[in-house]
């Protein structure tokens, strides 16, 4: 599943951006793929510029971004998350001692 996935479009982002617990910008043609990349880059051999201007002139000039801030609740529910999962090491840990 791509980050944009219409059916669950800022999912991903939002999750994300509670795990790093930063903002997290994506942009309208996150979702298009690699053979929109290589269509991208094959129109860029015939530019008479730099890839960054062809990038930003051309291809996301007019691109929206969207950013998601982390929410507190997400932030708060990943750091439990480490906590317990680190703790789960030290039983992993004792397991495979055991064998």
């Amino acid at each position: 599943m791509c980050i944009r996935d219409s059916r669950t479009a800022g999912v991903a982002q939002r999750f994300l951006a509670g795990a790093l617990n930063a903002p997290v910008a994506v942009g309208d043609t996150a979702s298009e793929g690699g053979a929109w990349g290589i269509a991208v880059l094959a129109a860029f051999l015939t530019a008479d510029r730099s890839l960054a201007d062809h990038l930003a002139d051309r291809v996301f000039a007019d691109a929206g971004v969207r950013i998601a801030e982390p929410l507190p609740d997400d932030v708060a529910g990943y750091a439990a998350y480490l906590d317990r999962y680190r703790a789960g090491l030290a039983v992993e840990a004792a397991a495979v001692a055991a064998l």
